[in-house]
């Protein structure tokens, strides 16, 4: 549920807020307003119709208000000429950028008919949040950064897929989809995370409670 204020806002602006969107104006004004320092043509709105603009933007505004730094380092969402054809990127319905962390990206051809049911926009949001979450955290605090991901290392400090598979098993893939799969785990009411994904959570909320912490971690459930 959006706040009074933020929906009020919108209303006099005269757009829809996230999810309530009526036109491609819209996406583009709540992503400028969003995400400042997006280059011309992104989003390229083209790509995707509003509806499913609707599916994904009330969660992707929701961490950009919890995760600010983040937000502002995004140059490209959805960016124009973006390929989806090549071997490594047909399998993917998203992709983020996980070394830098300037772009997100949601697969046109997936996303615009009648996506796989199975596939729930906000956990897809939140895992290709969590590469660009990690890729700040690596730059920006470094510290902070090494304990996440050690909750997936053995004593060698080795990435352990055996920890990982606690989570789920796309996590085994690499210590970079473990970190994204246990931050979707997070969002979890606590009863229901894997130990790994509890440690991890345990960490990133002290580390967000410096500032203001996130509610989905702070409150131990999704808001």
């Amino acid at each position: 549920m959006i706040p009074w204020t933020a929906a009020a806002f919108f209303l006099l602006a005269g757009a829809g807020p996230p999810g309530e969107f009526r036109s491609a104006a819209d996406v583009h004004a709540w992503a400028a307003r969003t995400f400042p320092n997006l280059r011309p043509g992104s989003p390229d709105v083209g790509a995707l119709p509003v509806s499913t603009w609707n599916l994904l933007a009330p969660e992707l505004d929701r961490l950009a208000r919890e995760w600010p730094e983040v937000a502002a380092r995004l140059e490209g969402l959805q960016p124009p000429g973006r390929r989806w054809d090549t071997p490594r990127t047909a399998p993917m319905i998203a992709e983020a950028d996980n070394a830098r962390g300037r772009w997100l990206a949601f697969r046109p051809d997936f996303w615009a008919g009648a996506p796989d049911p199975r596939a729930r926009p906000a956990d897809v949001v939140r895992h290709e949040w969590a590469h660009l979450l990690q890729a700040w955290l690596r730059d920006a605090h470094p510290a902070v950064h090494l304990e996440l991901v050690r909750v997936f290392r053995d004593r060698s400090d080795r990435f352990d897929r055996r920890t990982a598979s606690e989570v789920s098993r796309r996590a085994e893939a690499s210590e970079a989809e473990a970190f994204a799969e246990a931050f979707v785990a997070a969002a979890s009411r606590p009863e229901g995370r894997p130990a790994p994904a509890r440690r991890f959570a345990a960490i990133l909320a002290r580390f967000a409670a410096q500032g203001q912490p996130p509610q989905g971690l702070a409150s131990g459930g999704s808001p």
